[in-house]
């Protein structure tokens, strides 16, 4: 007599992996940056999708577009994806968003507080030649 036991062990509520699609894949997708992670000037933002990088591609752009938007005081220097496949006959995975930034920086407008208008005055050239003008001489009465 031969006995198969097969047992299997399931968490009673799947809690899915964190991202910053919190859903949809159109312009309406509502995102999440809490669940990023920021040190100095990057920040990693989980997406956790079964499937290639390149079969995520709007998802990835519209990401990072998003987090331009949520954070324009941040300039986004670049960004990698972070993506896997476990074998050859396994399904891959992308994983993540590293979106490398910086602090915007605004040009400062200096404000000119002029009583008058300003003028210039050109400096003549070393070998040019000043005219000399004739005044009368003026006597004291």
């Amino acid at each position: 007599m031969h006995l198969l036991l097969v047992v299997f062990a399931c968490s009673p509520e799947y809690v899915p992996p964190p991202s910053v699609v919190t859903h949809g894949v159109d312009p309406e997708t509502v995102y999440d940056f809490e669940v990023a992670l920021t040190i100095g000037n990057n920040t990693y933002a989980p997406i956790n999708m079964s499937g290639a990088a390149d079969d995520h591609a709007e998802v990835i752009l519209r990401t990072v577009a998003a987090f331009e938007r949520e954070y324009p005081e941040l300039e986004v220097t670049g960004f990698d994806v972070e993506a896997w496949q476990g074998a050859h006959t396994t399904q891959p995975y992308t994983c993540g968003v590293w979106i490398h930034h910086k602090p915007r920086v605004e040009e400062e407008i200096a404000e000119c507080v002029c009583s008058t208008t300003p003028t210039v005055t050109p400096t003549p050239p070393a070998d040019a030649v000043t005219p000399t003008v004739d005044t009368p001489d003026i006597q004291p009465h």
